[in-house]
């Protein structure tokens, strides 16, 4: 076609390849479909002594310490907040209410425990909710002192920054800020977990999407405090003593190397002129104030786009759901679902719609 796209990888999907390799290091890849110790700790879940006491998170490094502190304090935030579009799902209530006792807080709602559900890979919540459980009923499970070290691991990382980020990803415009800043953090966590922090460093530097020249732009749009005025005027400065490419450069990002003091001013490069080419806008607003750009129609025409574009694919892992549902709803036993999963593949065949024409046609 010989046109400059946009790549905007499932931030989800991202997160969940980082996330499964952090439990493929501390636990050993995952043979099939359905993770065992899921399915262990599901069937295991009737007989669990609920009154034995939970498993409360250790933090004890003073910078941990503040960072959980950040989480409690947007979280319960969260729970609180009346904006329906807060959780998609109950699985992401769920998710925030399981971190907050993890870390031992008392949610809003107070201190429950759901039924453990959906065990597939494709299911995104699943590491998170039931590497929690485990841990925090890993007395009552009996499980040995090594299956307890890694799990504290395990969850230390989702609790504190894998969770978070989880929550904060379907926002494009915060995408690249929010990225950075994990990166950083996962360098700083190098002093409390090397293995962990390299093995999710590595990960996520093979999928610096929001991070590449194309993209970074996003952040000067975002609403987020720690995009101040200062750095998106520096952002601004960048781009306006970058040449602007006669041809952009087609296919795939380049991922560029993050280091320590990486800034996302440093990030700028020509590429990063592709959006407001795509988009048709002109850019003269960058050489005003900060606090002028909102007047100019062209930026608000460029942060209509980048505050509405979808970065998430939700809607696929809910077809998962959907599915997982339907195939057990009516029938537990496997031969009965196959047939059944074919009766409905073959009518589906017959009616690809549900308009009167198509219905009147098979009829």
């Amino acid at each position: 076609m010989g046109k400059k796209l946009l790549y905007l990888a499932c931030r989800h999907h991202i997160l969940e390849l980082v996330v499964g390799v952090v439990w493929k290091l501390l636990f050993g890849a995952i043979l099939g479909p359905e993770n065992k110790l899921f399915a262990q700790f599901k069937a295991a879940w009737s007989d669990v002594d609920k009154e034995v006491p939970i498993q409360i998170l250790p933090v004890k490094n003073p910078w941990l310490l503040q960072v959980r502190n950040e989480v409690v304090k947007d979280f319960t935030a969260l729970l609180t907040c009346q904006d329906s579009a807060t959780f998609p799902r109950d699985d992401y209530r769920e998710c925030v209410e399981n971190t907050l006792i993890i870390l031992g807080e008392t949610p809003p709602r107070g201190i429950h425990f759901l039924k453990p559900g959906a065990i597939h890979q494709a299911r995104w919540m699943a590491n998170n909710i039931y590497a929690g459980k485990m841990y925090m009923f890993s007395k009552a499970m009996l499980y040995d002192d090594c299956m307890v070290a890694n799990l504290m691991r395990m969850n230390k990382f989702l609790a504190l920054f894998f969770t978070p980020a989880w929550m904060k990803a379907s926002n494009g415009a915060d995408a690249p800020i929010n990225d950075l800043q994990l990166i950083h953090d996962m360098m700083e966590f190098r002093r409390v977990d090397e293995e962990v922090a390299d093995i999710v460093i590595q990960k996520l530097g093979n999928h610096g999407w929001y991070l590449s020249e194309e993209v970074v732009p996003f952040a000067m749009f975002s609403k987020s405090q720690k995009m101040t005025d200062s750095l998106k005027q520096q952002m601004a400065a960048r781009l306006l003593a970058t040449p602007v490419p006669e041809n952009l450069r087609l296919g795939k990002p380049l991922f560029r190397k993050v280091a320590c003091d990486t800034t996302l001013a440093d990030l700028i490069g020509p590429e990063s002129h592709s959006l407001f080419r795509i988009l048709n806008v002109t850019t003269d607003w960058l050489a005003k104030p900060v606090k002028q750009w909102s007047s100019d129609p062209a930026f608000c025409a460029a942060e209509q786009f980048v505050r509405t574009v979808k970065v998430v694919n939700d809607a696929a892992e809910r077809g998962v759901k959907l599915i997982s549902d339907f195939a057990t709803l009516i029938t537990t036993d496997p031969q009965q679902r196959s047939w059944l999963l074919q009766g409905v593949e073959h009518h589906r065949k017959q009616c690809p719609s549900f308009d009167k024409k198509t219905l009147d046609m098979t009829l």
